[in-house]
């Protein structure tokens, strides 16, 4: 009723993807169905659950040899600076644009949240020098989840897929700061479509599936 007096017509909702409470999640999308809501995107997620093992025991061979290969080139995993925010970000933009995608944040918004928020948003990357070849905006959604939020790598460096050596950090970053799980994100375009390579890198690296629902309502 307050949206309606403030003239708002639509409500948008984007839930947590199932992985994070799957009892919470069914309970959700049926009261969110009761209330007027409807599904607009069920995205596919993937996310890892860490354990004491070391991630390379859950890839598929082929990822295993892209890891070695990084490693044995000297490329690094490297938790960068919020003073190297604005290089990072303008570094992922680039990856976006070669896949006609836009980012879903503004620079100006990553900077806000990264002053407002510097334990919650942190930068990692991987590097061959100061060369960055892959790098990702990780958000620290609960005491125990990490979220890979804003992956990117540009396509001339696919024969190393420098993301695996960026997947692997994380994984050791969780594993030591006491992380349950990590949240690789979706795999689904907002038009709905499956980014089909996409959910098969992510199933290589070990992933597991569920669903993250997105709901609106006309007001």
């Amino acid at each position: 009723t307050d949206l309606k007096l403030r003239g708002i017509g639509q409500v948008k909702i984007t839930n947590f993807a199932g992985c994070y409470a799957p009892r919470k999640t069914e309970i959700i999308v049926q009261t969110m169905g009761k209330s007027g809501f409807s599904v607009i995107l069920k995205a596919v997620n993937h996310h890892i659950q860490i354990d004491q093992k070391p991630l390379e025991s859950r890839l598929h061979p082929m990822e295993t040899r892209r890891l070695n290969k990084c490693k044995s080139h000297g490329f690094s995993f490297v938790q960068e600076p919020g003073k190297n925010a604005e290089e990072v970000y303008d570094f992922l933009q680039s990856c976006r644009e070669e896949q006609n995608l836009e980012l879903s944040i503004s620079k100006v918004q990553l900077l806000d949240y990264l002053d407002l928020f510097p334990q919650n948003y942190l930068i990692f990357s991987v590097r061959d020098g100061e060369k960055l070849l892959a790098a990702t905006i990780a958000i620290k959604v609960h005491r125990q989840i990490l979220y890979s939020f804003l992956p990117g790598s540009l396509k001339k460096f696919n024969t190393f897929s420098p993301t695996v050596l960026l997947n692997e950090g994380l994984y050791n970053f969780c594993q030591n700061h006491q992380y349950d799980l990590l949240d690789l994100g979706i795999s689904t375009k907002m038009d709905g479509k499956d980014q089909k390579t996409l959910i098969a890198f992510k199933e290589r690296m070990g992933g597991v599936k569920s669903d993250k629902y997105f709901f609106e309502k006309r007001l």
